[in-house]
């Protein structure tokens, strides 16, 4: 079930039952932290990670950041580099951590939330991250730090070809 402004305080109970019934399965239900999406990429393998700058998702028409924003990103989101040092360091050291812990390798994109507060949620990792160059926050991460998209296939690239040789 999407998530819908409705379903989030106003009908829960009944959005829950008619889950129950469509699905008949156990599901995982996460409250929703409100706060500052953000997503960060990053190459490479254990010992050898190269991580990108945080962005944050600027939402312009819509208070979730689902499929259709990032599908039509250009007029519903803007993507800035996180000027804080501080938290970009944060969210950086917990982004490698994430990473190895996992066993990730070549790419990944993480996605958290900060809450009001300054305080960093993990999301999601995703060990394949959309590489299309215009709406892929994995691209737009490794554009915030600089590098091409000739690069960002270069370092991926170059990270599997060691790991298999």
């Amino acid at each position: 079930m999407k998530i819908q402004s409705r379903t989030l305080k106003l009908n829960f109970k009944s959005a829950l039952a008619y889950m129950f019934e469509l699905y008949r399965r156990p599901m995982l239900i996460q409250r929703f932290i409100v706060g500052t999406e953000v997503t960060i990429g990053m190459t490479g393998g254990t010992g050898n990670i190269m991580i990108f700058d945080p962005i944050e998702v600027k939402l312009l028409s819509s208070s979730v950041y689902g499929f259709e924003v990032k599908e039509n990103s250009s007029d519903q989101a803007r993507y800035v580099r996180i000027d804080d040092s501080d938290l970009a360091a944060k969210i950086r050291s917990l982004s490698k951590t994430i990473f190895e812990g996992l066993g990730c390798r070549d790419a990944a994109r993480i996605d958290y939330r900060v809450d009001p507060d300054g305080e960093i949620y993990f999301l999601e990792i995703n060990p394949l991250p959309h590489l299309h160059p215009e709406i892929g926050d994995f691209c737009r991460s490794a554009a915030a730090a600089g590098r091409s998209y000739g690069d960002l296939l270069g370092l991926i690239m170059h990270s599997a070809n060691q790991r298999l040789n």
